[in-house]
């Protein structure tokens, strides 16, 4: 399981990372969760409500919420079993993982808000 989690993850970074014309540098935070408990229809649920809340324009395409706001990108993907990988990219350090924690925390506590 955890091979395969890796492999998801760096799927993850691979794809999260947005492709600019622009020279500059990215810098990428990840969080990996499992909740064994968690269905995928809620996943996918609580993905796009902490994609909404954060301010992101955003879109839902099979596993994956995807969406931006300003030069950051955003990544929520739901596995099996309850897993979810929440990704963040973009120019600044600090905003970056700013919204990383943020979109990580909404995604968790979402039963109580959502």
């Amino acid at each position: 399981m955890a091979i395969r989690a890796i492999s998801v993850l760096l799927a993850i970074v691979a794809v999260v990372i947005p492709i600019s014309s622009d020279a500059y540098a990215l810098t990428l935070w990840t969080n990996y969760m499992e909740g064994k408990d968690l269905p995928f229809n809620e996943c996918m649920r609580r993905s796009s409500s902490a994609m909404r809340d954060e301010g992101f324009e955003f879109k839902v395409d099979g596993v994956t919420t995807s969406g931006t706001r300003g030069q950051v990108a955003g990544r929520i993907v739901c596995g099996p079993r309850g897993v979810a990988f929440v990704a963040v990219a973009g120019p600044d350090d600090d905003e970056v993982s700013r919204l990383g924690k943020v979109l990580g925390q909404r995604f968790r506590d979402c039963p109580g808000r959502c």
